[in-house]
């Protein structure tokens, strides 16, 4: 029966007698097409899924069960139900259990949950390690890897999520409602929720730095998963950085009239001794040139003075974690 420890297919007391007396009389497996909704005999129809005191199976005629027990992401010893910890319901729906397990027969093949092997599956927990349990790697986040919390796990070959009229991804507490008393929202456990926890989008599972050697520069390496840029933050960055530069040019641009009237007028004067060898009075026309140039040169310093400290606070605004409109997320990385 559904109940039962070990339960088999033809436990299923909705399993048609008819269809059962017709495998039993062929004797072959393929005799059963499964077409048009029909039963069809499959290897995985001989698997018997362990099953403990405290859970309640439910399986269906096809490689197809739902288990009501407590956290376990393997056998009955495994996770904080084996451990034999209060507040460890869990629900885990499969399809598709040992699919990828190179089995040599299935033949009363007795199998307990594999996140790795089953086919298909959401695993609901008051209590679990599900990043420890699905195999995720870290990535530098505070709630990586977080011990005993209530939790969600999906996994399959593909996994879509569509909304019609849109997605949200969403940490954190709710806001504006009433009976969560002082400090809000609290974790499934009663526990206080501690600042912000952040989304991140890992591919592929690796968050290691990547390394390599550059021919002209030797080893480098850079961090694999990083910060996600917001995007309003780096236009805003983009454009004044282009509006310093344009100081930068327009400064530089007119030093160099200037220097070009001085250059102009030195390469044209001339002086009018007095008597030979006597020594010549200074050009007036140049101590003039000089005295603009000069005012000209200060002028321009305190600009160039202006905007290099306009850069060092660009860099700290926009380009460090502390700085107001840092252009990363604070929160949420990629790679």
């Amino acid at each position: 029966m559904a109940n039962d420890k070990n339960s088999n297919i033809f436990d299923s007391p909705g399993l048609n007698e008819g269809v059962r007396q017709r495998v039993e009389d062929s004797g072959a497996p393929h005799a059963l097409s499964g077409m048009m909704g029909t039963f069809k005999l499959e290897d995985s129809n001989n698997l018997r899924i362990e099953q403990s005191d405290a859970e309640t199976l439910i399986r269906g005629k096809t490689n197809a069960s739902i288990r009501f027990g407590r956290d376990r992401p393997s056998n009955i010893a495994s996770g904080y139900g084996g451990m034999g910890t209060t507040d460890a319901a869990a629900i885990d729906i499969v399809v598709g259990a040992a699919s990828s397990a190179n089995f040599d027969s299935y033949d009363d093949k007795i199998v307990s949950p594999n996140f790795f092997n089953d086919a298909a599956r959401i695993y609901i927990s008051q209590k679990a390690d599900l990043d420890k349990y699905f195999g995720l790697a870290e990535s530098g986040i505070p709630s990586d890897l977080s011990p005993a919390r209530s939790g969600i796990g999906l996994k399959a070959d593909k996994i879509r999520i569509i909304g019609r009229e849109g997605i949200r991804l969403v940490t954190g507490k709710a806001i504006g409602v009433s009976g969560t008393g002082i400090g809000g929202e609290r974790n499934a456990g009663g526990g206080r929720i501690a600042g912000v926890k952040g989304i991140e989008l890992i591919a592929g599972n690796v968050t290691d730095d990547e390394i390599g050697i550059d021919l002209t520069s030797g080893p480098w390496k850079v961090k694999r998963v990083q910060p996600i840029p917001k995007g309003l933050n780096t236009a805003e960055a983009i454009a004044a950085l282009t509006d310093y530069v344009g100081k930068i040019a327009q400064t530089l641009q007119d030093f160099m009239a200037a220097q070009q009237k001085f250059n102009n007028r030195t390469s044209t004067h001339f002086h009018i001794a007095t008597a030979p060898g006597a020594p010549t009075l200074p050009d007036p026309v140049l101590i003039g040139s000089n005295s603009t140039l000069r005012t000209k040169k200060t002028l321009l310093s305190i600009g160039m003075r202006t905007t290099t400290l306009a850069l060092e606070m660009y860099k700290i605004n926009y380009l460090t974690p502390e700085g107001k409109f840092w252009i990363c997320s604070r929160f949420n990385k990629t790679n």
